[in-house]
């Protein structure tokens, strides 16, 4: 329940107007993930309440640095050198966040390495998410465009029966802004969204 819970939080500390404006030019593609973990940390960084926090963080359990393996799909103990990376690391008292950031415009739904990528980055943070129990490991997707029933089975490996993932929609407000991302608003309007998964 934490995705819902940080979505609805940032909902009131951080202004969709301006990752509308960026995601809206395709030209920021090759850049729109690093700005999403700089322009979203702060906001997210004061939701949950962090005391510090890192970038290009590598995953670390006890000391111990973790990389995944794609091949058993599972995380395992490394070297240092091979861990794998966060994107944003926030330290609260209670628990160490680690987030991932991915970003997929409309257009690149009916791109099969897109959206590989997509569920490679899922896998990933659900397999760090189980040997990191004690702390949140989250995979937070930016979509830009317009979505229609057609393009939701695309989400099904993110927000199914076994797992959620949330959405905020930034043209919507109050209750109706916070869905499950196969629940999310179908319309021709093109506009930023940001998924919790």
């Amino acid at each position: 329940m934490l995705q819902q819970t940080l979505l609805s939080q940032l909902a009131s500390f951080y202004d969709f107007k301006k990752a509308n404006q960026i995601a809206a030019l395709s030209q920021t593609k090759p850049f729109i993930r690093a700005w999403m973990a700089l322009d979203l940390s702060q906001p997210i960084a004061q939701s949950v309440g962090a005391n510090s926090m890192d970038f290009a963080a590598q995953y670390q359990q006890d000391g111990d640095y973790l990389k995944y393996n794609a091949k058993s799909n599972l995380a395992e103990h490394c070297d240092k050198r091979f861990a794998s990376k966060a994107d944003l690391k926030l330290i609260t008292v209670q628990k160490n966040i680690w987030i991932e950031f991915h970003m997929l415009h409309e257009n690149d739904l009916s791109i099969k390495k897109e959206c590989d990528k997509l569920y490679a980055d899922a896998k990933r943070v659900s397999a760090l998410r189980q040997t990191l129990s004690q702390d949140d490991v989250l995979l937070l997707v930016g979509l830009w465009g317009s979505f229609n029933n057609a393009d939701m089975h695309h989400f099904q490996p993110l927000d199914n029966n076994s797992q959620c993932a949330y959405v905020i929609d930034s043209s919507l407000s109050g209750s109706t802004q916070i869905a499950r991302l196969s629940q999310m608003k179908k319309t021709s309007d093109k506009r930023f969204l940001l998924a919790a998964f």
